[in-house]
């Protein structure tokens, strides 16, 4: 233990008996340094039958911390990366000791293990709504990207989707998302992709859904944008080219203007913007066909504008922040 001094004493044992102690030596452990990275001296658990949550003592400097468990008497340990000082774990066996171990990265690298710690899980099945998750379609796709959405499911933990170009043997592209929306970029134009996805929940993960299906659009528009130009999302009916979403400046500095044709009265447009990483960061409904959004705040980047009309295809557009 840090910052401790230890006493000790001896005594010597024969056939004639044993001898009195001495007198005591002692020792004394230093503080830790400031800067000194220790892997956690404690941890405390509270489990329920397929979950524990971990807690430890948080450490000074810790840019991450990894976590190793198993059921106590396995061979195989099971990680886990947190960069706070407490970590869930789920899909654990019922009635069950296991035992786990923290380690810390600092500047200086990775610590050692810490001393192992042990918990025991609770007898009987957690009781849960969750569920695989089901997607919303159809999917909103532009010729290199495509935005998934799908409803929360009731007390779950992670979704995990996969996805790869239709009849090749590609490897699964996998991405694991703790929103109910994901943006999937760097996509083929013209191009049929399959998708799969499961659900963490506490008894571990769903198995994986059957394949859904969503192609890339063919054209890309508007490849090339001068600075404070507007830009034009536009659609090929019977051969004529009709304008139906425009967003300018872009790229746009501290304001956003939006405009699309006019609807019959009292019908209302949704309008969301979403990231990159498909965080939904604004959503508005408007029964005009202009929209002004200050963006003053917002920090510079790639952002996704989706306009949805009943009745209707949303119509999906990319714009700059500057």
């Amino acid at each position: 233990m840090p910052d401790s001094t230890y006493y000790w004493h001896v005594a010597a044992q024969n056939n004639c008996g044993v001898s009195d102690f001495q007198a005591a030596f002692s020792f004394t452990v230093g503080p830790i340094e400031p800067g000194q990275c220790l892997p956690p001296l404690n941890s405390s658990a509270t489990t329920t039958a397929n979950t524990a949550d971990l807690n430890w003592s948080a450490v000074f400097g810790a840019a991450k911390y990894v976590i190793r468990y198993r059921p106590v008497g396995a061979t195989t340990w099971k990680k886990r990366n947190t960069l706070v000082n407490f970590t869930t774990l789920v899909g654990l066996t019922p009635a069950t000791e296991y035992e786990y171990q923290i380690r810390v990265r600092c500047e200086t690298g990775l610590t050692d293990w810490s001393d192992l710690f042990f918990f025991t899980t609770q007898e009987g099945m957690d009781q849960t709504e969750c569920t695989n998750l089901i997607p919303i379609e159809p999917v909103q796709s532009t010729p290199n990207s495509a935005v998934i959405t799908w409803h929360p499911v009731p007390e779950s933990y992670l979704y995990r989707l996969s996805y790869r170009p239709v009849g090749t043997n590609a490897p699964w592209e996998r991405i694991n998302s703790l929103d109910t929306t994901v943006l999937i970029s760097n996509l083929i134009p013209q191009t049929e992709y399959e998708y799969i996805v499961k659900t963490l929940c506490v008894f571990g993960w769903t198995p994986w859904s059957d394949p859904y299906f969503f192609n890339t659009n063919g054209l890309l528009l508007n490849q090339e944008q001068n600075h404070g130009s507007a830009a034009t999302q536009t659609t090929r009916i019977h051969g004529q080219t009709t304008e139906e979403l425009r967003l300018f400046p872009n790229p746009a500095t501290d304001q956003l203007t939006i405009q699309w044709p006019y609807q019959s009265a009292n019908e209302e447009v949704g309008i969301s913007i979403r990231n990159l990483s498909g965080k939904l960061l604004y959503t508005s409904y408007s029964s005009q066909n202009e929209l002004e959004i200050s963006l003053d705040k917002w920090p510079a980047g790639i952002y996704i504008l989706q306009l949805t009309r009943e009745g209707q295809a949303p119509l999906i557009r990319r714009f700059v922040k500057e």
